[in-house]
């Protein structure tokens, strides 16, 4: 493709500056004007290089900070679960006919949803 169909591009108007340099400078400096335009071309690659790393690691950093949130928020309902669990086991406990077995029922229902909950996704 050429550049009439992407327009002009800084790197194309640099290497046409680069030779327009060497034509009206001569062979005698053709060596400097490439070294000039691998430098600059080099300048070039190497920012935008840090560029994309620089926003990688944002990405990354914002990522890890999300899910950091998203593990204390866990946390804390879980916790809340467990505080609700126990103030409601209390009066089940102490309101409950003496020897039944719907106590054991009601404390391994209480233990399996708090430990469904905190082993869950």
């Amino acid at each position: 493709m050429s550049a009439e169909s992407h327009g002009s591009s800084p790197a194309s108007d640099d290497v046409a500056a680069s030779i327009a340099a060497r034509r009206s400078l001569g062979p005698d400096s053709e060596d400097a004007v490439i070294a000039a335009f691998l430098d600059r071309t080099g300048e070039s690659i190497d920012r935008r290089v840090e560029e994309r790393v620089a926003a990688e690691l944002q990405g990354r950093e914002t990522k890890a900070a999300a899910n950091w949130y998203g593990k204390q928020r866990r946390d804390s309902q879980a916790l809340a679960l467990a505080i609700v669990s126990l103030v409601l086991a209390v009066p089940i406990t102490i309101l409950a006919p003496v020897g039944s077995g719907t106590l054991i029922v009601i404390w391994l229902a209480i233990v399996a949803l708090n430990l469904g909950f905190r082993f869950s996704g």
